[in-house]
Order: C-alpha cells, then structure tokens, then sequence
C-alpha cells in the first residue's frame, strides 16, 4: 500500500514540475500533503510533519475514540461546517489560554464542551480531501482581465477594510507595485476573491471560486526556490481561507509551507537586518517590510501552537532555537506600515489595520508563553537548551526554558510557572504603555495563575489544600481581573465615537477570567465544609474579602461590554450561585453540624454561621417551625415557566429553600417574601403561576386576606431574564401597570 501511494505521489509530483524539471511551489505542496495525510513514507526529519503524521495515523485507526478523547461529550454534536474569517482570529488567543489551563489545571471551564472551540481538530478529523489540488484542467484566461484599474483599486480598498490580515500586507507598497505593473498578479488575485466575499453581486461564488481556482493553478508555474514575501503572503490568505471553510488539510499545508518559508525570512532579517536607503515619503521600505515579516512570523507561530495544541502532540522541538528577539508593534505609533500609508495618505483603512494590531501584539506575546508553558507539559522528551537575550519581551521565555532541564511534577511546574508569570505581570505593567493590549495580556496571565492556583492532580479523590498563601495569590489575581476590567471599559468610553471598536478577544478572556474565579470562589466555599480545620479557619479569615470578590464578579458579568463574550450566560449563572453561596445575609449553604446545648453563644457569628430561625430547616427530613404555613402550600406547577417542576407539595414544604434559590436562580429576599408565615388563622395563600407571552412573561404573586389584596410586583426577584428563557437578550419588560 505504501509503495502505491510513493508511486502515485511521484507521478503527481513530476506532473507538477517546472519547465525545466525543477521543483514548483505547488509539487513541494502536494509532497507535504501526501506525507502528512496520506502515509506516504517517513518525512525528511521535520517536527511540524512528523507530529502531523503521527495524529493523522492515530485517526486512521480508531477515528471516534481519538475525537472523544480530545473534546469529550462535543465529539458527539456536527461539525461546525465554516467559521468567519475574523472569528478564526478572535478566538484564537481564547482557545490558547483554555487550552492551557486544562493541561495544567484543574479547575475545568465551559469551553470544554464548546465544538467551536476545537474548530481545527474537528475539521481535520471529518476532512477528507484526497489531494491537494484538484485534477481538472482549467483554461489559461486570467479571470483579473474581468476588474479594470479603477475597480481593482476599489477592490483592494475593500480587502483591506475587512480583512483581519490586513497587517501582513502594506497597503501603500501593494498600491505602488499595482499601479507600476510590478505587482504579484497570484496574490491580487486572492485578495480580490477574498474581497467578493463583501463587495461584489456574485450570489452563487462563481467569480470568486474562478479567482481561487486561478491562484491555484499558477502555483504550478512558480519554483520553489524563488518564493519571497508576496508568495508567503499569498500562501497565508490561501490558508486562511481553506481553514475557515474546514478543508483543514490543504490548510495545514498552505499556512505550514508558508511558516517554512518566514522562518527563513525572519532569521536573515535577524542577523543581517537589511541596510536600504530607499524610502517613500520619508519612510524607510526595509523597516516596513521587516516589520510585515515579523507579523507573518507570529502568526505562523500562533496558528500552528493552536492547532498542536488542539490535536494534543508535544511542541518542544517546534520552538525556535534561540529566543524571540522581536514582537509585532505594540500599537499603530510603533508601527512603520501604518506611518507609511499615513504619511502617503492611505488612511481610509487605517481603523481596521490598528484593529489588527491591537489584536497581533497582544496574541503574539500570549502564545511565546504559553508555547513555553506547554513545552513542559511532562512527556518524553529531550531537554531544550536555555539561550540569553537582551530583551524585556523574552525576560519570562528564558526563565521557563530553564525549567526544561528539571523533571518535575504537575503540582511543582505550577508554583515554577506561576512565579514566571508573576514576575511577567510586573515586567508589563512597567514596559508596555498601551492599556487595552496591555489589559488583554494580564488578563490572559491572571487567568493563568489562578487555574495554575489548582494543579491538575494524577488522582481524582486528591484535593488541593486551601492554604493562606493559595488564597492571597487567587485575591490578588481576582482583584486585578476586575481593575483591568474598568481600564479597558474607560478606555473605550474614551474613545473617539466614530473609530470606536470594543475588542471582542478581550471580553472572550475577560470571560475565561470569570469563569475560572466563580470555580475557585465555588472550591473555597466546599472546602469550608469538606476540608481540614486548618482550611476552615483560613478560608473563614479570608471570607469578607471572598465575598466582596463573589459580589463585584456578578455585578460586572452584567455589563454590556461583554454581551458578545461567549458562555457569558453560563458564568453569569456560576457567580451568582456563588454569591449566593458567600452573601453576609444568607445562611449557611453547605453541610451543618447541629450546636451542641453546651456551646455557647458567639458574641460574632460569621456569615456563614449564622442561623436564621425560621428560614432554613437544619435538615430536609426536619419539621418545620410552628410559624410555617402548612394548610395551603405554594404550587409552582401550573405556570407556563415551572421553576419548581416535579416537586410535590410534601416534599416542597421540606426542602432547603436557600439551597433551592442557588438551584433555580432565585434571591433570598423573594425566598423570604413567598414564605411569608401567616398573619391571622383564615389567611390562605393562592395560586403563584408564570404568564406570558413569546415577547415576555409577568410573574405576580398575590395573597389575599379579608378581602384586601396587595400586589408582590415591588420585590427584586433580581433574576437575570434572558438566563431563565423569560426574555430574549433584546427583549424588554412589557409597560407596567398598577395593581388591579
């Protein structure tokens, strides 16, 4: 079967040759794609290749099974079929840091069994493109003839407004090479492809799939040995255009081939840095081009950490072999594309560009460390060498390759780990001046540390210890999540109004933030109950400032500013059964111990000691206080909207109510308003149902007592609606009306 494959490999191969039987771009392509995909013989020693290979022949095998194990239950749902060419971007540096922190920790997180989060494992499992170019011929008319000069130009504008690469190409160079002829007519014509996605009348793709089709066959014209920036450019736009239609094999290929080829590129540039006198406008080329090298660079280094890390292979040998000296600009003042294209006037897109800038710096910086953090997950693997750099930007890379020559545990990678992170924290907060990008990297930092707070354990049944420390370090990190959070919202109120742009990586992070606090706070307050002591005095120590933590997490994952993060409903949920959980007026939650008649009497009772009499029965089987009503019992199951379903009135008299308004997402003021003891014999209680319509529901409770009735509609039920099904996000209350 292998020598089948060899042979058919080598015909295709010899197909796709140049005139003068030299190697093109398109027979290295179709190379790399036979022995990655298609068991073609060993590769030529490359680590990217060889670990490609090696989860494409785990898949063969027993393709269900790996697919379980990398996603879990999300295995089971349909592979999402496109992702949105910007979305791909967005998500990244979110996926980058969930990875990781389940890797490491064990806190969990709801991404786990988000389908979409796992967008390149999924669609590398269901891709079954057999080659990678398809076999039929195609004319030699050059579909560019069909875009005279004014509507290429038109064109060109449009790309550069959408797309979220807009920064791995200058916009005035690629303008000057057009209007001089000098341009790559293979990568004009990708972005004019790319650009009918939004501008022109091509409903059924024909135009736009004639220009790809176009920039394919050309590849076969084009040796191998001449490929320079435009073709890694064009290469990119390929690549991240077969990914977002989940044809992730030719994709691989595309955006792998053109990390080969910017390596390179990079390394030249980093050891003989190009001396030019040319300039336009006062704006050295060579400054300008060195700097779209770097943005490609980091890009490659990103999609391929995100996708390794998605098929779970190892990632030592893909780091670089020395430390990264250079990092995209941290904002558009230090960027020389965009002092170009000002000092030239190409400024109508300049919105979108410094979008993507603020987008590369902050995922550049976040995925150089986390590939040194996942470089030590323990696996069988040689030590990497530690290199020296001069700069701040590699200050944390350098102290976690020092920790590759240590065989470590888990548990003691963590502590090394977080003090890494700890001491980047401060490196940042000093160097970088930028809030926003700034804001989106401590973000993803603290994030880290407190899932790095609860190491993954190799038993289930072990439990982390809660100590004084533990909690200081998860109090610091909570508070400074929220702090950033306020930077960023002033930075935007700041902005300008027109240019204003939320940045919707930070809220996707923000979110993971949120998240990995509401399962912490949620860890504590078990601990309280199933712990030691010890655990018990400190975590109480600490209580007040739990709660205010417990308190302002809610509060902020209620702002719009984050409307657009996802899993936003299900983290809201999580901290307000925590707050709950910590509230100073709540009982207690968890498991209680009876007082013994010989205690006495705590001159300061702490929240989560204090009894409440007549509020919460000790236990589910105990009776009820004499002040309970008993004749009529509330009934939940007739409304439309049944909170309480399946609960009969026995046993609904017996439960723990507290515990029952975390389970159903109800406060202990509207607890206390429907349990209302009865005031007077004849008192009755009636009916409470849920009523409404498609666009919103009333609830009102009445109660009716010698003929006077009073409305409930005053009580805060502070439910979050869209979280309940009540209302839609967009959907408001119908106008309120007085009591009948």
């Amino acid at each position: 079967m292998v020598a089948s494959n060899q042979s058919d490999h080598t015909r295709r191969a010899e197909s796709l040759t140049g005139p003068d039987g030299d190697h093109t771009l398109a027979s290295e392509l179709e190379v790399m794609f036979d022995e990655d995909f298609k068991d073609s013989g060993p590769t030529k020693g490359n680590a990217f290749q060889e670990s490609l290979a090696a989860f494409h022949r785990r898949v063969n095998q027993d393709p269900t099974s790996t697919l379980r194990s990398l996603l879990g239950p999300a295995a089971d749902e349909a592979p999402r079929r496109t992702i949105s060419y910007a979305q791909l971007l967005y998500t990244m540096t979110q996926g980058l840091v969930e990875m990781l922190s389940v890797r490491f920790g064990s806190l969990g997180c709801y991404q786990l069994n988000d389908p979409s989060a796992r967008f390149y494992v999924v669609s590398l499992v269901n891709d079954e493109t057999p080659s990678m170019f398809e076999s039929t011929k195609l004319g030699d008319t050059s579909p560019l003839h069909a875009f005279d000069s004014h509507r290429t130009v038109q064109m060109i504008e449009v790309w550069f407004s959408v797309h979220p690469l807009s920064n791995i190409i200058s916009k005035t160079l690629f303008l000057r090479d057009y209007k001089n002829n000098t341009h790559d007519p293979i990568l004009l014509a990708v972005m004019l492809a790319d650009a009918t996605y939004v501008h022109e009348d091509d409903t059924t793709g024909e135009r736009r799939e004639s220009l790809f089709r176009w920039t394919v066959k050309q590849l076969r014209g084009r040796p191998a040995n001449e490929c320079g920036l435009s073709t890694v450019q064009m290469l990119m736009l390929l690549g991240w255009h077969e990914l977002c239609i989940a044809r992730a094999r030719r994709a691989t290929c595309y955006l792998g081939y053109a990390g080969r080829i910017i390596t390179r590129l990079q390394a030249r540039n980093t050891q003989m840095p190009e001396r030019s006198c040319s300039q336009i406008n006062g704006v050295e080329i060579a400054e300008v081009e060195a700097e779209i090298v770097k943005n490609i660079y980091w890009l490659t280094f990103a999609i391929t950490l995100w996708s390794f890390m998605q098929i779970d292979q190892p990632y030592p040998q893909l780091l670089p072999s020395t430390l990264p000296t250079e990092f995209p600009p941290v904002d558009e003042s230090l960027s020389a594309v965009i002092k170009l294209d000002i000092a030239s006037d190409n400024v109508s897109t300049l919105a979108k560009q410094t979008g993507m800038i603020h987008e590369l710096w902050p995922l550049s910086h976040i995925a150089s460390t986390i590939a040194h953090i996942y470089a030590l997950l323990p696996r069988k693997t040689d030590a990497i060498e530690a290199t020296q750099s001069g700069s701040w930007q590699a200050q944390a890379l350098e102290r976690l390759r020092l920790l590759h020559s240590a065989n470590q545990n888990i548990a003691t990678l963590c502590v090394n780990i977080r003090e890494v992170l700890v001491n980047a924290v401060k490196v940042l907060e000093i160097e970088v001046e930028n809030a926003s990008s700034k804001a989106l990297v401590l973000t993803a930092y603290h994030t880290t540390i407190i899932h790095l707070l609860f190491p993954r354990l190799e038993s289930p049944e072990d439990q982390i210890s809660v100590s004084e420390d533990l909690l200081t370090h998860f109090l610091h990190s909570a508070r400074n999540l929220l702090q950033l959070f306020l930077v960023v919202d002033a930075e935007h109120d700041t902005d300008h109004l027109i240019t204003r742009i939320r940045s919707s990586t930070f809220a996707d992070v923000f979110v993971l933030g949120l998240d990995a606090c509401s399962r912490a706070l949620d860890n504590f307050h078990g601990r309280l109950f199933a712990g030691s002591a010890v655990e018990a005095e400190t975590i109480t120590s600490k209580l007040a400032d739990l709660t205010s933590i417990a308190c302002d997490m809610h509060a902020t994952s209620k702002s719009e500013s984050l409307i657009t993060a996802k899993n936003l409903r299900l983290v809201k949920k999580k901290l307000k059964e925590v707050k709950l959980l910590f509230h100073p007026i709540n009982p207690p939650f968890g498991p209680r111990s009876t007082p013994s008649v010989d205690d006495e009497p705590s001159q300061s009772l702490t929240p989560l000691d204090a009894q409440v009499p007549g509020l919460a029965p000790l236990d589910a089987n105990d009776a009820l206080p004499e002040l309970w009503p008993t004749a009529a019992p509330l009934d939940f199951s007739s409304g439309a909207y049944d909170l309480f379903a399946g609960v009969n009135a026995q046993a609904l008299n017996q439960l723990d109510w507290t515990q029952n308004a975390v389970d159903h997402n109800i406060d202990e003021a509207s607890i206390r308003a429907m349990l209302a003891p009865s005031q007077a014999a004849g008192e009755r209680h009636k009916e409470v149902s849920m009523a409404g319509s498609q666009r919103g529901h009333e609830a009102e409770a009445m109660a009716r007592r010698g003929g006077n009735t009073h409305g409930l509609g005053g009580i805060d039920m502070d439910l979050d609606l869209p979280d309940v099904g009540v209302l839609g996000a967009d959907t408001h209350w119908p106008e309120a009306h007085g009591p009948p």
